[in-house]
């Protein structure tokens, strides 16, 4: 069988990652992210999502849902076009799909550019899946200074150049 990428490993087996706590690092495991994408459609089985009353909760975190529903379409889709019968359980149809691909890519069945766009599937769904888990840091630069200005010099929206 072929070897899963880290990516496509992340996504249908458990993993570890290396953290810093303190003075040292220990390693955190982590569920499968295709499992931690599924919990997260019902936030809290729709215990505390959004308010105390059942009519102010959030339902469904639409964002999560999309992208399960597309994981589950690409992979799906391209298992009925290799008329590979999809098993319904989502891990495992993902495994499947990695598997026939690097097949007909090492067999000369699946052309080079056909293959690194299907094989790139798996590395921007678990970015996705852990972006939505852990959102990026982000740091508004509204009211910091212009690093190009910080040098003395500076251009205007029109492009002519001024020194500070």
């Amino acid at each position: 069988m072929t070897e899963l990428s880290d990516a496509m490993r992340r996504l249908t087996d458990t993993w570890t990652m290396r953290v810093s706590v303190g003075d040292g690092d220990r390693d955190q495991h982590f569920p499968p992210l295709v499992d931690m994408l599924r919990s997260r459609i019902v936030p809290d089985g729709n215990q505390t999502g959004g308010g105390s009353a059942v009519n102010t909760r959030n339902v469904l975190d639409v964002k999560s849902l999309d992208l399960l529903t597309h994981i589950q379409d690409v992979a799906r889709a391209w298992l009925q076009e290799w008329r590979i019968v999809a098993t319904g359980e989502l891990k495992t149809d993902l495994r499947s799909y990695w598997g026939h691909l690097n097949t007909l890519h090492n067999t000369d069945a699946m052309d080079d550019v056909t293959f690194e766009h299907l094989a790139a599937y798996p590395d921007t769904w678990a970015v996705n899946i852990w972006d939505l888990i852990e959102p990026p840091i982000r740091v508004s630069v509204r009211g910091l200074p212009c690093p190009a200005a910080a040098s003395g010099r500076s251009s205007t929206r029109t492009g002519t150049r001024r020194t500070t």
